[in-house]
């Protein structure tokens, strides 16, 4: 059996630290993705980017936002937002 040191255990911890982290953000859009495509009708791949773009915080505002969302130029409106 092979020695794992005390830095590829941290090196380890903190990878799958990162991996659970990235797989929340990834089923996190896909479920955004998938409201507003029903709120608002199938989304441009321009701003199906932009949401892969956005910051935790602005996803976050962005779930709540959608809420009252109608047409798709409310979520155009929103991204436009400084």
């Amino acid at each position: 059996m092979r020695y794992v040191t005390s830095v590829e255990r941290i090196g380890y911890a903190r990878g799958h630290q990162e991996g659970l982290a990235e797989g929340w953000r990834v089923e996190a859009v896909a479920l955004v993705r998938k409201l507003l495509q029903r709120r608002v009708g199938m989304l441009p791949p321009v701003l199906d980017q932009r949401l892969e773009a956005l910051s935790v915080d602005e996803f976050e505002a962005l779930s709540e936002a959608l809420l009252d969302f109608s047409a798709l130029g409310d979520l155009e409106q929103w991204l436009a937002q400084p």
